[in-house]
């Protein structure tokens, strides 16, 4: 999927579900929502945030959310992922949550302290993140990238 090769993506996410139900669910939510299928991804999306309740669950389902328009949910789980004391990495999935609520600012700030905190899960693909597409011309995300190392020409994947 972070190669832009959505069709392949999602035959692998298919095939995977029968493994691994709720990982699966989440890829073929992010690759579905990547090929402009929004509802479809939300569902899926949806479906694994069943499985666990974790920051990782609700900022995909979140940030599927804020595309989808359903401002006031992506809210509520943001306000959940805030709350919950034990989340070691909720500072990166706040970020594309924010992202996708088009809350530039927000977002930055969240992966500023992500970083701070060594807190950014997918490291070596942070700037290729499909859920920060919409922040990867901004000044700060691509300091950010600087300092991680991370600013070489990448791929452009965009949800």
């Amino acid at each position: 999927m972070l190669a832009g090769k959505f069709s392949e993506a999602l035959a692998q996410s298919e095939k995977a579900s029968e493994i691994d139900r709720d990982e699966a669910h989440t890829n073929l939510g992010i690759t579905l929502l990547a090929m402009g299928r929004i509802d479809e991804g939300v569902k899926e999306l949806e479906a694994a945030a069943k499985f666990g309740g974790s920051s990782f669950f609700k900022g995909n389902l979140a940030f599927a959310y804020a595309l989808s328009g359903r401002k006031d949910e992506a809210l509520k789980l943001a306000e959940e992922i805030k709350a919950d004391k034990n989340e070691a990495k909720a500072s990166y999935h706040l970020a594309y949550i924010y992202s996708g609520l088009g809350e530039k600012e927000q977002a930055l700030n969240f992966l500023e302290k992500a970083y701070e905190e060594h807190a950014i899960i997918a490291y070596p693909l942070f700037t290729v993140e499909p859920f920060f597409a919409s922040l990867r011309q901004e000044p700060r995300f691509k300091e950010l990238a600087k300092k991680m190392g991370l600013d070489k020409s990448q791929p452009d994947i965009r949800l």
